[in-house]
């Protein structure tokens, strides 16, 4: 059985919030809507029933605050951002907005204004639900819309990657109509195409239990057990806090980790391409029997323990994650601990890290240990030189990390653009709004349903001015 069940609670509730009058449309009639079969299978649940008349209002717009409170409960976000908007003055939708900022999934207009009761584009609800699905932007591919030249700039990366993977598919004409307002059956038709698992209570679930066409969603993770499933995309999302998921005899894409102190293992049998422990992930704790060909570390104090039977290609640690253990046993590989501002900690059979990179004065604390046989390469234990500033130096296993003098190690950019609340138009920027993989929320959604509906609130949805 799926698990879609939270999740469309929550939406159910973002339709009863601030209902507006005109075209209801009750739900016992959701059988003639074009909306019909996404809206049935949250509707199987118990749970899509509509507002207190009965009325689905499936054809009615849907505004940036209730698609921020849609994704705020179903991925569980926790941290919330200071609330730096002009018009943000506690209403019901204002902590799932600050949230969604905080996840990097909205942004806001620019100009110091969220628009949270504005009606959500098209565009800006496709950008919104990518950025929180974890969807990397595309600057080409995806369909070809016959209206395409309407997409603004720092969308259209965004509705190329959310097109390629099915989940927006446009209207019957071949159009996507970005700047229309976006109806709430539109919405539920791409949750319903995007998330196609949805957990929310632990246990063990097999082939039969996952749909893996589309993202798994573990919004939830009291001991959950992932065994035997082919994936895309697993997120555990910030509401899996505290939990533990194992996947076993399993393969995916990416793994998402979201979740602070939670628990992750990728068991013997199983094989991931990417794994990600997010910034927010604090204190998380990843173990690997299994292979994986690439971990990115964003979080601090993150713990990484690489078993006997694990194979892990590289362990790049970014300059957020100080702070940072990786444990080797006997037996395990790794072809490349690197950090990039980071201080690190490798510890057990460091031997086994074939190569060891540091730059922008991170540093990697590995004493190098000798194979038991005797006669390893490294001398002595004591390997553990402090490296400042090394010119991304690479270091033969052992963990010897030369203290090669920097200079222009791959500066890290300052920060200070990352949100910025700058109009849309840019493309990949953190901007606000209008960027492409900008934090902002909304960039756009196209709903994969005939979605006439669209949503033009989204900071104006055009080429420079679009805010997410």
């Amino acid at each position: 059985m799926k698990q879609k069940k939270v999740l469309a609670v929550l939406l159910s509730l973002a339709m009863v919030v601030s209902m507006m009058p005109g075209m209801a449309f009750a739900a016992n009639d959701a059988s003639e809507h074009w909306a019909q079969s996404a809206f049935d299978e949250w509707a199987e649940n118990g749970v899509l029933s509509g507002d207190e008349n009965g009325n689905a209002n499936l054809d009615n717009s849907m505004t940036r605050g209730e698609l921020a409170q849609v994704l705020a409960e179903a991925f569980g976000y926790e941290t919330t951002a200071s609330n730096q908007f002009t018009d943000l003055n506690g209403q019901w939708y204002q902590s799932a907005i600050l949230k969604c900022v905080a996840a990097d999934v909205m942004s806001g207009y620019g100009d110091g204004t969220v628009g949270g009761d504005d009606p959500i584009t098209r565009e800006q609800s496709i950008v919104m639900l990518a950025r929180a699905l974890k969807i990397e932007p595309m600057t080409t591919g995806g369909t070809a819309f016959a209206d395409s030249a309407d997409v603004s700039s720092w969308a259209l990366p965004y509705l190329n990657a959310m097109s390629a993977r099915g989940i927006v598919n446009g209207n019957p004409d071949g159009t996507v109509d970005p700047l229309a307002d976006v109806s709430r059956g539109a919405v539920v038709v791409m949750l319903n195409n995007a998330v196609t698992t949805y957990i929310n209570a632990g246990g063990t679930y097999a082939a039969a239990d996952v749909d893996a066409t589309g993202t798994i969603v573990i919004a939830t993770a009291e001991d959950v057990v992932i065994e035997g499933v082919k994936a895309g995309d697993i997120i555990v999302a910030q509401g899996a806090a505290n939990g533990s998921v194992t996947l076993n005899d399993t393969t995916a894409d990416n793994v998402i980790v979201s979740a602070a102190n939670g628990e992750v293992t990728v068991g013997k049998g199983s094989a991931v391409e990417n794994v990600t422990v997010e910034e927010g992930a604090e204190d998380a704790a990843l173990t690997v029997a299994g292979t994986v060909e690439n971990i990115s570390v964003k979080a601090p104090d993150t713990s990484i323990q690489a078993q006997s039977t694990a194979e892990i290609g590289t362990i790049a640690v970014e300059e957020t994650a100080d702070g940072t253990s990786v444990n080797v046993a006997n037996g395990a590989t790794i072809d490349t601990l690197s950090t990039d501002g980071a201080d690190i900690t490798a510890t057990g059979n460091t031997s086994a890290i074939k190569n060891q990179e540091t730059a922008n004065g991170g540093t990697i604390n590995a004493p190098a240990t000798r194979p038991s046989s005797g006669g390893g390469s490294h001398g002595g234990g004591n390997d553990n030189p402090s490296t400042t500033n090394p010119d991304t130096t690479t270091t033969p296993g052992g963990g010897d990390t030369p203290t090669t003098p920097g200079g222009g190690d791959t500066p890290t950019t300052p920060g200070g653009g990352d949100t910025p609340t700058t109009p849309g138009g840019g493309d990949t920027p953190t901007t606000p709004e209008g960027g492409d993989t900008p934090t902002t929320p909304e960039g756009g959604n196209t709903p994969t349903t005939p979605d006439n509906q669209g949503n033009a609130s989204e900071g104006g949805a055009n080429n420079t001015t679009t805010s997410v």
